[in-house]
């Protein structure tokens, strides 16, 4: 067992359209702006950090998959 989710999970049909993607790091980056604004320091990093895997996976490493 590899401990994680499949790679392919990433590359899965659900997140082909660009709008979709979008959406993830933008929930992300709000979550993050609602826990500073709370005075949540440690939750806001921990979602920033969601925000940029979130970039990299869905956008600077994306290659959708062969299914169509």
């Amino acid at each position: 067992m590899s401990g994680g989710p499949p790679a392919e999970d990433r590359t899965a049909r659900f997140f082909r359209p660009a709008w979709r993607r979008a959406a993830v790091v933008l929930v992300c980056l709000i979550w993050s702006g609602v826990e500073w604004a709370n005075g949540q320091a440690v939750w806001g990093i921990l979602a920033l950090a969601m925000a940029g895997w979130a970039v990299w996976t869905f956008f600077i490493a994306y290659k959708p998959g062969d299914d169509v």
